[in-house]
């Protein structure tokens, strides 16, 4: 059986919402109107879709060399 390399750590995700508050989440995804992310403890939480600033939380991301592509 070969062993392969591990995978390089992506980082965490910055979600900005549209009051200024930020979220750092491992993963997330959209469901229907909803974003679920899981926090940095393993946590699953869930936000409205409609409170993510998504130009925001993608700036964010590629300053800090995590592209995301929004809307999802």
């Amino acid at each position: 059986m070969e062993i392969l390399p591990p995978l390089p750590d992506v980082g965490q995700f910055t979600l900005v919402l549209r009051n200024g508050s930020q979220i750092q989440a491992v993963a997330f995804t959209r469901s229907n109107d909803k974003i679920v992310y899981i926090t940095v403890e393993g946590s699953r939480r869930t936000i409205a879709l409609a409170d993510l600033d998504s130009a925001e939380t993608v700036r964010i991301n590629e300053e800090r060399g995590t592209p995301l592509q929004l809307p999802m």
